[in-house]
């Protein structure tokens, strides 16, 4: 990750389940120290994963997320804790929070026992949740109001960031039109109207208002060649930055994080920027420059 970063601001997103956190607190310690000592910061995401017991049991839960903030609140890397996992999607326990019974209700719990964990302790992590995009428009509006009407005003003050989840021509929609420039220019079009409608069109509806930071907390596209190349991922990083870019002033867009460094997942798509033997494949050049340049 070094060789992205080059001294510029860089958030390494990590993942832990509720119901592995006691068995995995040790490596998860060290993970954050070794990103800390590189100069990184770290974004973590505590995904609501309950053991069968503690199936629904949103209260211990919320006494989780409040571990964790107390126990880093003196660590300067974690900058930013996000609270569930995608609580929207009701599919792919595996990966989506909303699989779980009570995700909502845990995703409320979780950020008010948060911030409470932050005022006790002097913490200065930002909490926020990510959202997928999309379910459709009936949906979408449906979750947002739900989530508006269960927190209240104090979830929405007590929400520092909100992040989407988006991945244009990978799952929604699973393909984009043409190729080359023109599925750039379609990808691009993509993330504008994802923070365009989670920004003036949902937010709102839980009471979440424009000071609050937006972001892209997952993004990315997959690789499968011969139909996926390598060079179309490289060309979508850049086409998924430039939308991100584009609203970042007139929607307070703050972060990108790309989904994933390396890796392949079970149906053949790679996501990573690096093969899985960790040679770079031409979008990690890409994301470089990405993360130099920044937004202009």
């Amino acid at each position: 990750m070094e060789g992205l970063s080059h001294g510029k601001p860089f958030i390494a997103h990590l993942y832990i389940d509720w119901a592995d956190y006691q068995a995995e607190k040790a490596q998860l310690a060290s993970d954050i120290s070794a990103y800390a000592r590189h100069g990184m910061h770290v974004d973590l995401a505590l995904r609501y994963v309950p053991t069968p017991q503690e199936s629904g049991d949103t209260s211990a839960f919320a006494s989780f997320v409040a571990q964790v903030v107390t126990s880093y609140a003196h660590e300067p890397a974690l900058s930013r804790i996000q609270v569930t996992n995608e609580a929207n999607s009701p599919f792919n326990a595996g990966a989506s929070d909303g699989a779980y019974p009570q995700a909502m209700q845990a995703l409320v719990s979780g950020i008010e026992a948060g911030h409470s964990a932050m005022v006790r302790s002097g913490s200065h992590v930002k909490l926020g949740f990510n959202w997928f995009y999309s379910f459709g428009p009936t949906a979408d509006r449906k979750w947002w109001t739900q989530l508006g009407a269960l927190g209240g005003a104090s979830f929405a003050r007590d929400v520092n960031w909100v992040g989407v989840d988006d991945y244009p021509g990978t799952w929604v929609p699973t393909t984009l039109p043409g190729s080359g420039s023109t599925a750039a220019a379609a990808g691009q079009a993509d993330i504008v109207t994802a923070l365009n409608t989670a920004r003036n069109q949902l937010m709102p509806l839980a009471r979440l208002g424009p000071g609050v930071q937006l972001g892209l907390s997952e993004v990315g596209w997959a690789t499968d060649p011969p139909a996926r190349s390598d060079s179309e991922q490289a060309l979508l990083v850049r086409a998924f930055s430039a939308g991100a870019c584009s609203v970042a002033r007139s929607d307070n867009v703050r972060f990108l994080q790309w989904f994933e460094l390396s890796g392949k997942d079970k149906n053949g798509f790679a996501m990573g920027l690096l093969h899985s033997d960790f040679t770079p494949k031409p979008g990690y050049a890409a994301f470089r420059s990405v993360v130099q340049t920044g937004c202009k």
